[in-house]
């Protein structure tokens, strides 16, 4: 067992230089292979993947001294969720009890393409597989594991364009309305994922988005309730400028950073924005 787990280490340590997101062209990055993997809730190990193509090895690893404590295999490919282009990951609920891996759409011309997802059981490291027929990738889970939220995408093209959808673990099923920001009405999003803020319960997951042509937006996901606001940001920025934006969330407040230096700031209980 002892020469089994080294030989992981080693593995691990080599996939952590060579560690690449999964991403399609025209889509968000939407899987981690090797590297850093996803933190549990505790901070006390990792979940990583490296994968063959046809099996995935899903480790877990302490913190502390890096021993691989634990595996499991998952066949076909499957990865840590990267969700956004600052290479911010996820995956694991807040209670640290449930783990979701994502894979990428697959099939070939002229068939019909499927996206598939494994739910893994921290505590047993059981799993099962979840498949949507065409193009998803992972948004966030709730804070006790009973709620998956995805996105679903319409196009991916140079401009994405996608709904949020919500999936029942537990009585394994779609639900059948997307989760909207109701103010506003728009069924569809647009635009690229560029970082994230989680605040502490694992409630709200706050991402904020570049677009082009248009000011960059937060996407504030209620994970417990299954409901989303849209927060304009009022800033003239062009897609690179917006990519480089970062948020960090402080009491009552989400701040938007570029360069270091505060741009706008977000009220978190009623969503108003102030310019900085």
């Amino acid at each position: 067992m002892k020469k089994i787990r080294t030989t992981l280490l080693l593995v691990l340590v080599a996939a952590t230089f060579a560690a690449t997101a999964g991403a399609q062209k025209g889509l968000p990055a939407t899987t981690l292979i090797g590297g850093k993997g996803v933190l549990a809730p505790d901070g006390t190990h990792r979940y990583v993947a490296l994968t063959t193509g046809r099996q995935t090895l899903v480790s877990v690893v302490r913190v502390h001294g890096g021993q691989v404590v634990r595996w499991l295999y998952v066949r076909g490919f499957v990865g840590v969720p990267v969700v956004g282009e600052d290479g911010t990951t996820d995956g694991i609920s807040r209670d640290g009890r449930t783990l979701v891996l994502a894979g990428t759409p697959e099939g070939r011309p002229n068939d019909r393409v499927v996206t598939s997802f494994a739910v893994v059981d921290t505590a047993s490291l059981r799993f099962r597989r979840v498949t949507f027929p065409g193009t998803w990738a992972y948004d966030a889970i709730s804070p006790d594991g009973t709620i998956l939220y995805l996105i679903e995408y319409e196009n991916y093209g140079r401009t994405p364009t996608y709904r949020v959808r919500a999936y029942d673990l537990a009585a394994r099923r779609l639900l059948s309305r997307p989760i909207v920001d109701r103010t506003i009405g728009e069924r569809l999003m647009r635009g690229w994922a560029v970082t994230r803020a989680t605040n502490s319960t694992g409630r709200w997951e706050y991402t904020l988005y570049a677009r082009q042509g248009s000011a960059p937006f937060v996407h504030a996901l209620d994970t417990v309730q299954q409901r989303a606001y849209c927060v304009d940001l009022p800033l003239e920025l062009r897609r690179p400028g917006q990519m480089r934006l970062r948020l960090v969330l402080r009491a009552g407040e989400l701040a938007v950073r570029s360069a270091g230096e505060t741009v706008a700031v977000v009220d978190t209980r009623s969503f108003v924005v102030q310019r900085r």
